[in-house]
């Protein structure tokens, strides 16, 4: 049975005016530390820097339509109670600790599926919730 659904839409730009300003000020707010990008910044590289910003775009997504699944506004929710990582095959999945744990548990969530998709200049995510039932 299906308990949330949510979906988001970020304009990959925005995220990339927000690393652009606030750089991993921005990062270290919204992202837990495995959802973090390592290696080079990608400031020197238009390559890597547009892989960047659409990495962070839909991950932030997948954060909102999480928000949104669970029937909460972001606020309610830490950013880093709500990790996507990525499965053994490589598929994006949300881990949820804390609050967010804690809220899908008052649902009666059993699972929660992910789907992460983008297509400049826009990123987006679909959040479902499935229970018992």
């Amino acid at each position: 049975m299906i308990v949330g659904i949510g979906c988001d839409v970020v304009n990959i730009q925005r995220i990339e005016r927000a690393l652009a300003r606030f750089g991993q000020r921005f990062i270290d707010r919204v992202f837990a530390p495995d959802e973090r990008l390592s290696g080079r910044d990608g400031h020197d590289d238009p390559g890597a820097c547009a892989y960047r910003s659409k990495y962070y775009a839909r991950r932030f997504a997948a954060k909102e339509a999480c928000a949104k699944a669970m029937g909460l506004g972001i606020g309610t929710l830490a950013w880093r109670e709500m990790v996507v990582r990525n499965n053994a095959n490589g598929a994006p999945a949300l881990s949820l600790m804390g609050n967010a744990r804690a809220r899908l548990e008052v649902l009666g969530g059993q699972a929660v599926h992910l789907s992460l998709s983008d297509d400049p200049p826009v990123a987006m995510a679909v959040v479902v919730i499935a229970g018992e039932g």
